[in-house]
């Protein structure tokens, strides 16, 4: 699903994009503690990060077809 990210929610892939690079940026929807300070590895949800980890592998991997 397609959306923008709020104001205070940029990311590393940011800057590329302020300057015409194309991003793809995936997250899940339950961003919670994303960029505060209790935002850490005990707040990872292991399963939005392989589901994460998943969707980008098979991004790339259509992509290299």
């Amino acid at each position: 699903e397609g959306t923008t990210l709020g104001d205070n929610l940029g990311s590393d892939h940011q800057s590329f994009q302020e300057v015409g690079v194309r991003v793809l940026f995936l997250t899940t929807n339950e961003l919670g503690n994303f960029h505060t300070p209790a935002d850490t590895l005990e707040t990872i949800d292991p399963a939005d990060l392989e589901a994460c980890g998943d969707l980008a592998y098979a991004v790339i991997a259509d992509l290299l077809k």
